[in-house]
């Protein structure tokens, strides 16, 4: 460690090159717990002009989760929001590379406002750099699905209050949301994605639930009510039009207003019958 820092002038330098170096990620943890306690600044700018990245970014390129662990234990407010020479955060190079324990542990230190900031689209139109319901579709970074969706969960001002944010759940494909007109109604939402995961801890997810009693409170009950509505008054109309029926010799007459009012009856039951049918199977293809 004294040559390595002997030759690259400062412990900061001499760090970078272990992380770039380094073959294995246990030989890395070795050397790092004896620079650490040197006084690393892992915030050093000179060090991130030279080598154009910082620990964060080179930990996160070769998948060094451990690695990734010890530096953000060893500094709480290591610069996991700076980007590197090309522009990306450590995060965001973890995200590309789909490395998931690291894009989640990343994810975890970093502010949720900023997290949702990268998932979700801008308020000026901007579109959102990174898609939640891609990673949801491809299953293969199940616990960083799970820290975005965490970050869409802030305590209040108020005790054991938490306020839920809903809008990365309710994008379609393209991250548009029902209130953009150009919102994709035919295609599946980040949401279908989270329900029909098969990690259970994402389909059990806190946001999840409280998005799926949100919309069952705010829509689903209501509509499923109206619906009741709508069969108990399809029951009468049959009833009345069966009844009816039942009671005349020939009910392929239609002479008295009684029986003008059963056809009526008659061709609302069909239409109504009809129109179930086609609801079927809208459902079924949709």
């Amino acid at each position: 460690v004294d040559r390595l820092v002997e030759n690259h002038g400062t412990v900061d330098k001499a760090l970078l090159w272990v992380l770039k170096e380094c073959p294995m990620q246990g030989e890395t943890i070795k050397m790092l717990s004896d620079m650490l306690p040197r006084g690393v600044d892992l915030k050093d700018e000179e060090a991130l002009e030279d080598v154009g990245e910082t620990a964060l970014h080179l930990a996160a390129q070769r998948n060094f989760y451990h690695v990734t662990k010890c530096l953000l234990t060893y500094d709480s407010e290591a610069p996991v929001q700076k980007r590197d020479a090309g522009g990306k955060l450590p995060l965001e190079i973890a995200l590309e590379a789909e490395y998931d324990k690291v894009a989640a542990l990343l994810i975890k230190n970093m502010s949720k406002t900023s997290i949702r900031a990268m998932f979700d689209k801008g308020t000026d139109g901007e579109e959102a750099r990174h898609s939640l319901q891609d990673m949801l579709k491809t299953g293969n970074m199940p616990e960083t699905c799970q820290a975005v969706m965490d970050a869409c969960i802030e305590p209040t001002r108020e005790p054991d209050e938490l306020r839920f944010h809903f809008s990365i759940l309710e994008t379609d494909r393209n991250g548009h949301t029902p209130k953009d007109t150009s919102f994709c109604f035919d295609g599946p939402t980040t949401y279908h994605r989270a329900c029909e995961s098969d990690v259970k801890s994402i389909r059990q997810h806190a946001l999840v639930r409280m998005l799926t009693y949100h919309k069952w409170t705010s829509y689903g009950e209501k509509l499923a009510l109206a619906r009741m509505m709508v069969y108990g008054v399809f029951l009468l109309v049959m009833s009345f039009a069966l009844i009816s029926a039942v009671q005349v010799s020939d009910p392929t007459v239609y002479e008295s207003h009684k029986d003008k009012t059963r056809a009526v009856f008659e061709v609302l039951t069909v239409l109504f019958v009809l129109y179930q049918m086609i609801e079927e199977f809208r459902q079924m293809f949709r």
